[in-house]
């Protein structure tokens, strides 16, 4: 009988037969983790990119790998923005711009940069591992060797008029 046979059926866990609407939480819960395992993943893939790049000879990049780390400049500052509470990505990102700072400095400040790793530090004062990967950044954008003594001075004024002596 047709009875007999909806009884069997199990309901999705996502879906509110009464309401006839799906149910946020576990699906949402699932697509949030999904989603930050996918933006861990690139960071890291960034981060190792920049790092195999900083730590071999600059004549060894190829012009073609700095021009696309450049590309993705922008995108991790946006993604620092857009997850201010969420560690992981935070220590991820700036693992990744930690290494992109020596040769991208110009880039990082024009996209807000130092501003950015200082609200972040602030949101997560009590989180180690990030505090020391956003110090890494702001060490590197200082004493990078593209960054002349004007642009220096430029970073160590941002750094004094957002609060960052506190923040650091």
């Amino acid at each position: 009988s047709i009875s007999s046979y909806e009884d069997e059926i199990e309901p999705e866990d996502d879906y509110d037969y009464n309401n006839k609407k799906r149910k946020k939480s576990k699906q949402s819960d699932k697509i949030k983790d999904i989603s930050t395992l996918v933006i861990v993943s690139a960071l890291q893939t960034l981060a190792n990119i920049a790092d195999n790049g900083s730590s071999s000879s600059a004549a060894s990049a190829s012009d073609e790998t700095k021009r696309n780390m450049a590309k993705a400049v922008k995108g991790i500052l946006n993604v620092l923005r857009q997850h201010p509470h969420n560690s992981i990505i935070q220590v991820t990102g700036f693992r990744a711009l930690k290494h992109l700072a020596g040769t991208h400095t110009e880039l990082i400040t024009s996209y807000g940069g130092m501003s950015t790793v200082l609200i972040c530090m602030l949101e997560q004062p009590a989180n180690p591992e990030l505090q020391e990967q956003a110090c890494g950044t702001l060490t590197n954008l200082l004493s990078s060797p593209n960054a002349g003594a004007d642009e220096s001075l430029d970073l160590v004024h941002t750094i004094a008029t957002e609060d960052g002596l506190t923040t650091i």
